[in-house]
């Protein structure tokens, strides 16, 4: 796209930017609660991902923010005005589902125009529009091509390209990557980030795929059993989990052993701080592998036996079970190569933990 075509549309994407809020909206399904009184305040042009295992309600928020369901209580505001009651082609909103979605009998091009022959655009115009979608996803060369000669993610990028020609206030994704081969996924969300960025589109993003969460968005919300337990920056949530669902679930953690006191954890003999502090007792703390290191000459530390050795690159991940049982994960250099049944001592850096109980 030429590069005054992506200023002109920028302006129109950022100069309408949405915010969204969910005001204590629950959702019931029969006698099933799915949504526990969710608030939620997205700002506009912000990217926001609602992360979480199937079933804790992501998907049935997002399908609230569009309108394509009906709360049980609560409000939902688009830039403060209230839009609980209003229907879906009024929200101005663009969505991208797990499903491709494509008319099987329409070419990428008409496919992306869809929306606008809907909104009675002239003909001329809405081809153009579509043509410049296409290549800000990176499709301009395959317009003519019909669905089946599409890979699954050039399809993907024909949906996206569909939601963004009209211009919409509010951009929202529902695993739009679950069904794409690995790298492909990698690719994709890449540019899914990058043209957000570009537009300034508020943006909200449905995922179970942590990794995905992480990597593109400016902020993402856990959701445990249709309840937010912690919303923050990717770095917040790595770094400081608030509850032991999310550290559970952002990351990798090992589950040590750790008697707490003055909110201070003792773990193999060595204190660590606690995050949100803890009463005193025992618990069990989670601890990130880039946090467990082999001993050096003269440290004390855990005794374990290394169990597996795996090599991801740039580094590797090492399992060791302790003499108590546990296993533990240990993240280190990958020319740093721990033997099977190798016999070593561990130690951990003095990093803050979550804990839970015992």
């Amino acid at each position: 796209v030429p590069a005054e075509r992506i200023v002109e549309m920028t302006a129109v994407l950022t100069g309408s930017a949405t915010s969204v809020a969910l005001d204590g909206v629950v959702k019931d399904f029969g006698k099933t609660r799915v949504l526990h009184e969710l608030s939620l305040e997205i700002r506009a042009g912000e990217f926001v991902s609602l992360l979480g295992p199937s079933g804790c309600g992501k998907s049935t928020a997002l399908r609230l923010i569009a309108g394509l369901e009906d709360p049980t209580a609560g409000a939902i505001r688009m830039n403060g005005e209230d839009v609980t009651h209003l229907p879906t082609n009024r929200r101005d909103i663009g969505m991208v589902f797990q499903s491709y979605s494509l008319f099987p009998h329409l070419n990428a091009l008409d496919n992306t125009r869809f929306g606008l022959d809907m909104r009675k655009v002239a003909k001329e115009q809405a081809k153009a529009m579509a043509l410049e979608s296409l290549e800000l996803v990176g499709l301009g060369g395959l317009a003519e091509r019909y669905p089946h000669e599409l890979s699954g993610g050039q399809q993907q990028r024909v949906a996206l390209a569909r939601a963004l020609v009209t211009s919409p206030k509010v951009l929202l994704l529902d695993e739009p990557l679950s069904a794409l081969d690995a790298r492909v996924r990698v690719q994709l969300r890449e540019e899914i980030g990058r043209i957000q960025k570009e537009l300034g589109i508020t943006t909200i993003f449905v995922t179970h795929d942590q990794e995905e969460a992480l990597a593109i968005s400016d902020r993402v919300a856990v959701m445990h059993a249709g309840r937010i337990e912690q919303i923050g920056t990717p770095e917040e949530l790595y770094l400081t989990p608030a509850t032991p669902e999310v550290a559970a679930f952002v990351g990798l953690s090992s589950l040590l052993p750790a008697v707490v006191h003055g909110g201070t954890a003792t773990i193999w003999g060595q204190l660590v701080p606690v995050v949100g502090g803890a009463p005193d007792g025992e618990y069990r703390a989670f601890v990130r592998p880039e946090n467990v290191h082999v001993a050096g000459p003269g440290q004390s530390g855990a005794a374990a036996t290394i169990e597996t050795s795996v090599f991801l690159g740039s580094s590797r991940r090492t399992e060791a079970r302790l003499e108590s049982g546990e296993v533990v994960s240990l993240q280190h250099p990958a020319d740093m190569r721990l033997e099977r049944g190798a016999s070593v001592r561990l130690v951990i850096e003095p990093a803050p933990v979550v804990v839970t109980a015992a």
